[in-house]
């Protein structure tokens, strides 16, 4: 996503990643299969990256 100033600069420049072809995350009957313990994960830092993948991680669990 690009936005512009109205003098024409560059005012917002956004890039995301969706996937990467030939690693797509491993969900349903391709996530691997782990022990009965969960993951002890610490996410360090509450701006955009750290949110975002909070909520990712979240997701992950809950389809377990």
């Amino acid at each position: 996503m690009l936005r512009l100033a109205p003098d024409g600069r560059c005012w917002t420049l956004l890039t995301a990643l969706d996937e990467i072809k030939g690693f797509e995350e491993s969900v349903g009957g391709r996530k691997p299969r782990v022990e009965d313990r969960e993951a002890a994960v610490l996410i360090v830092g509450g701006g955009h990256a750290g949110l975002s993948i909070a909520a990712r991680l979240k997701a992950l669990a809950s389809t377990r």
